[in-house]
């Protein structure tokens, strides 16, 4: 069946040409041009992994094509559709499986990927693929209002509750607002109603999510911690919750969306606070993953990108007030003028491609916001000069080339590097753009989800 498509691409499609065009002239694009086709099997999909000392292929990246396709776009419109429609045949109902399971950790790039090629095309083709797709992932995941990490194909589905899996619910939104259906529409009322009535270990509600959580037919909607703790984290579980509320509230939204954000929001800054201490050299300092209140500069991206989105906003701004906001930012910001490296990885011993450019892009997208262009140029330089320290004949690794071997190129991260071009161009076109240009942007190539 074919949908009615109600949302159309909302960038001038002169401003996307000119894009493309000074993309592909840039030094990375034309060294993908030159590597990309090694990182393909036969058939035209991507590999996950290429490993240049054996010359060998790792897994699929299927589960990334929202990653990929872009950014791939940009390179080559032909061979962008091309690869959508080479992953279409693969997949029962248009769903990435493994084995008996669909997961949602497999499925949110990979429908999001057809959400994209739409906005970037115009093409109904895409849309209703993505809508097809949603409409999948959306009745088998969030049909009872659970969000589970997996379903089996038999219907049966995990008790463990993701928070990961709240992302479906962006989804959901992105369908609804591509006249997909009142079914939407009600699978993230039913979702958001029972988040609502969740208490965390008897205590009060609370919106931030744990990582999991425990539901049967024998225990209430109650946080039930995994081996004695449910922990916390802000990237990606809880950030996806937060791009799903605000694109939830922008489409389509419902009675308990608004007051879920506004209880999110102050959630997340307090975890904020807990994981990255607003002095700067406590900020040097602090290692590891979050888990509970452990720090970890791998969730610093959400607070430049969160401080935006409160800039822009009168309603929300509040939840964060201004003067603790510029504090803690203008820290954060000192400690990245100040690194000699950005050293991210969760060993902390080695500088991580994918963290440098999503941080530098967060942090550059923040300073324009708050017209500091110079500061956004200064950034982007740095980002750079870390991330050639990666670049290889093959590719570029996702740490850098270490002596003996090892290496190993992870093929979305060489994509998404695409980001620091496309910041430069935003940088240079910022006062000229159309504040729906920039946005659309920003929602396409730079918006980490």
């Amino acid at each position: 069946m074919q949908v009615q498509v109600l949302e159309k691409p909302q960038a001038d499609q002169t401003v996307l040409e000119r894009l493309a065009s000074e993309v592909r002239g840039s030094v990375h694009a034309q060294r993908l041009l030159k590597t990309h086709a090694s990182w393909q099997y036969p058939d035209g999909r991507y590999c996950e992994f290429y490993l240049p000392s054996t010359n060998q292929r790792k897994g699929y990246a299927d589960r990334d094509f929202g990653d990929i396709v872009p950014y791939l776009w940009l390179l080559s419109p032909t061979k962008a559709e091309q690869y959508a429609k080479t992953l279409d045949a693969h997949y029962d109902f248009g769903i990435i499986s493994d084995n008996d399971q669909y997961r949602s950790f497999d499925n949110l790039d990979y429908v999001f990927g057809y959400y994209l090629l739409y906005r970037l095309t115009s093409a109904g083709e895409w849309a209703n693929r993505f809508l097809a797709i949603a409409d999948e992932l959306v009745s088998r995941f969030c049909g009872d209002g659970g969000t589970p990490e997996f379903v089996r194909k038999s219907g049966a589905r995990s008790i463990k509750q993701s928070a990961f899996s709240l992302g479906i619910l962006e989804i959901a939104a992105f369908a609804y607002g591509l006249g997909g259906g009142k079914q939407h529409h009600d699978a993230i009322t039913v979702v958001l109603q029972k988040l609502l009535k969740v208490k965390s270990n008897g205590h009060e509600p609370r919106a931030l999510q744990p990582r999991w959580r425990l539901e049967t037919p024998f225990f209430s909607p109650s946080w039930i911690a995994l081996r004695g703790k449910a922990p916390f984290r802000l990237f990606k579980d809880n950030a996806n919750w937060l791009h799903s509320l605000i694109e939830i509230d922008r489409h389509c939204p419902t009675a308990e969306s608004e007051p879920l954000l506004h209880q999110l929001i102050p959630e997340i800054v307090q975890t904020f606070y807990r994981a990255f201490p607003p002095e700067s050299e406590a900020i040097i300092a602090v290692k590891g993953k979050l888990e509970g209140t452990r720090p970890s500069l791998i969730g610093l991206p959400l607070a430049f990108d969160l401080d935006r989105v409160l800039h822009t906003s009168q309603e929300l701004a509040s939840l964060w007030p201004e003067p603790a906001r510029r504090s803690f930012i203008d820290a954060a910001l000192a400690w990245y003028d100040g690194a000699d490296s950005i050293v991210l990885a969760e060993s902390n011993t080695d500088q991580h491609l994918d963290i440098a450019v999503d941080l530098a892009t967060a942090a550059i997208q923040n300073r324009l916001a708050f017209g500091q262009k110079r500061s956004a140029k200064d950034i982007l330089y740095k980002c750079r000069l870390a991330v050639e320290q990666h670049a290889s004949s093959k590719g570029y690794m996702t740490f850098p080339p270490r002596p003996g071997g090892g290496d190993i190129v992870c093929v979305k991260y060489n994509f998404l590097l695409l980001k620091l071009d496309i910041c430069d161009y935003v940088i240079r076109q910022y006062d000229f753009l159309p504040d729906a240009d920039l946005r659309f942007l920003s929602d396409i190539f730079l918006v980490d989800r």
